[in-house]
């Protein structure tokens, strides 16, 4: 049953995608079907941890021309009715369907920290496979991710963005840490970039562990470092 889905997700993709009948992601039915693809691979994922990235890899970059194609349209449609078609059926569906993807994404990054007393008890023994779905994330999962979310967020129209992604990437920073060094000045850029009305950096250590706790006129952000 969970392969297929991911073959359906990969078929619907291949479809609408390489055919290029674009349009047809802008349909009601279509949207709502994605989006509940997407809620049950974000529990495959939940259930079977790291091991779903080979799966996930099949679909990811398709899955992110979806939020990149959902990002365009709401922000055109928007700027030519005005604000009110936000609440079109069509608008929210779609913004759904992006909110849903940034929460898989967000469930597979915390999937290497396992759950419940008997895996934390056994994490020195993972470290390794730790490790390396650190590296998978920071090396292949988030380069694809900086253009169609980050960029999006940072060229959006305020109405259209999601508040999920400041929570994605500081779940991404938290996670990696010192692997996403190279990233974060991008990732601040991009979020704080239009709010530097005021921002304080403060670098807070806590025994041997670093927190960055960045403070603008629009949010708070804490990134665990090392």
């Amino acid at each position: 049953m969970v392969c297929l889905w991911w073959t359906h997700f990969v078929v619907l993709f291949f479809c609408y995608f390489h055919a290029g009948d674009v349009t047809a992601l802008h349909n009601i039915d279509a949207v709502k079907e994605i989006a509940k693809i997407i809620r049950i691979n974000t529990r495959v994922v939940t259930a079977v941890g790291p091991r779903s990235v080979s799966q996930l890899g099949l679909i990811y970059l398709d899955m992110l021309n979806v939020y990149k194609a959902y990002s365009e349209f709401i922000s055109t449609a928007i700027q030519r009715s005005g604000p009110q078609i936000a609440q079109h059926a069509n608008i929210r569906a779609m913004r759904q369907v992006k909110v849903e993807i940034l929460s898989l994404i967000s469930t597979f990054v915390e999937s290497g920290d396992g759950a419940g007393s008997k895996k934390k008890k056994k994490k020195k023994k993972g470290s390794a496979t730790a490790q390396a779905h650190v590296a998978v994330i920071a090396q292949n999962f988030v380069p694809p991710l900086l253009v169609p979310v980050l960029a999006d967020y940072q060229r959006g129209i305020p109405l259209a963005r999601e508040s999920q992604v400041l929570q994605l990437f500081t779940t991404i920073i938290n996670t990696c840490k010192s692997a996403m060094s190279d990233s974060v000045p991008k990732v601040l850029g991009a979020t704080l970039g239009k709010c530097w009305w005021w921002l304080v950096v403060v670098v807070v250590v806590v025994r041997r562990y670093v927190w960055c706790v960045v403070v603008s006129n629009s949010c708070v952000c804490f990134f665990f470092l090392t």
